[in-house]
């Protein structure tokens, strides 16, 4: 596997963990 998709794989990661933590943040807000 090229180092680059390495990279945007990993940034995907990311992308999905903030989302995961925001969409948590907005449910425990929202109540």
């Amino acid at each position: 596997m090229s180092e680059q998709i390495k990279q945007d794989i990993d940034l995907i990661e990311i992308l999905f963990y903030l989302k995961k933590k925001v969409d948590e943040y907005q449910q425990n807000s929202g109540q």
